[in-house]
């Protein structure tokens, strides 16, 4: 970095050379800054999850999380768990979600480790689940909540302030500013970005000027499709039930699941397809689907109205929500064409 400003150094922990893992250490004289915290989630990197962390994390000043998904932030009751004990810092509607992302990572960690114990009795015993419902608590108590476009001071000579990524509820990009007066520095992380003109959530704000710049690149050697995706979904819909099929939607349980929701509430509402039960497949999906109402002022104003309204935009009448396992078993044992959001 520039020699008249304070030194600093930036280490990438994860998401280089993986796309999961996001991981960055900040150093700045006397300070040590994690933005993001996230697991690994390639099969072949998924062991790395179970390694100590590169650093005693102890030794971590504070976190700050730009979003809820599992490869930012999974890692964090971990972190605690192995004795992290500083700040977290987030959006409002991210420490939201991160209750509903942490319990259910513990909560299948523990299944998954009680399996494989009764396989291998009498033998010695595996290892542990990646942490437990306890560590999940104690990481829960370290978050501490900001606002977008609010300059938060993290610690003396050092400030942070969030701005609307539009990527998934909460997501944020993250300035840090330290330094000097007149000779700040300033690091923008973007997160994971949003793409603007999509349903549900404003369009990602504005990078301000910086310094320095660490970016997502994950779609960076693609172009995404244009076009009306409702048209494409109610073309798929209406082909496959005339032919007396059901669709089945694989989807992430934050944000994807609520944009089909919204559009399918739409098309039935203007006619678009044919009047069938949908089955919403996923209790992690139900539950971040009511967490939405409680922020409105991220919302787009027509999503924010209908909520205002009582009128949910990811609810209607062909709509089943299934909140248990043997719920979820009665859907195979249905007759005639439906519409099932596997999450």
């Amino acid at each position: 970095m520039a020699p008249s400003r304070d030194p600093a150094t930036l280490q990438f922990l994860g998401a280089a050379g993986s796309v999961t893992g996001s991981r960055y250490l900040l150093t700045i004289p006397g300070q040590q800054i994690l933005v993001d915290c996230g697991l690994f989630q390639e099969p072949d990197l998924e062991a790395r999850n179970l390694e100590p962390f590169p650093i005693d994390p102890a030794e971590i000043d504070l976190v700050i999380l730009t979003h809820a998904h599992i490869d930012h932030s999974g890692y964090l009751p971990r972190l605690v768990r192995d004795g992290f004990r500083g700040p977290v810092w987030c959006t409002p509607a991210t420490a939201a979600l991160l209750k509903i992302m942490w319990e259910d990572i513990a909560r299948i960690a523990t299944a998954e480790a009680t399996a494989r114990q009764r396989k291998r009795h009498p033998a010695p015993p595996p290892a542990p689940p990646i942490y437990s419902m306890a560590d999940v608590d104690r990481a829960l108590t370290l978050i501490r909540t900001a606002e977008y476009g609010s300059a938060t001071r993290l610690t003396r000579g050092v400030t942070m302030t969030l701005r609307d990524a539009g990527h998934i509820l909460g997501a944020a990009t993250v300035t840090i500013e330290w330094g000097r007066p007149r000779e700040h520095t300033r690091l923008l992380f973007s997160g994971d970005l949003g793409r603007p003109n999509r349903p549900i959530l404003h369009d990602p704000a504005p990078a301000p000027a910086v310094e320095y710049a660490v970016v997502e690149s994950t779609y960076g050697d693609r172009t995404h499709p244009t076009g009306d995706p409702e048209e494409h979904l109610a073309s798929v819909i209406t082909t496959t039930v005339a032919r007396g099929g059901s669709v089945v939607i694989p989807s992430f349980a934050v944000q994807r699941a609520q944009e089909i929701l919204y559009h399918l509430k739409r098309l039935f509402a203007a006619g678009r397809i044919p009047d069938v039960p949908v089955f919403l497949d996923s209790p992690m999906a139900a539950a971040v689907t009511a967490v939405f109402p409680h922020f409105p002022l991220i919302l787009d104003r027509d999503v924010a109205e209908q909520f205002a309204r009582g009128d949910s935009p990811f609810d209607f009448p062909q709509l089943n929500v299934t909140h248990t396992s043997e719920e979820s078993r009665t859907i195979n044992e249905l007759g005639g064409p439906h519409i099932v959001i596997a999450g």
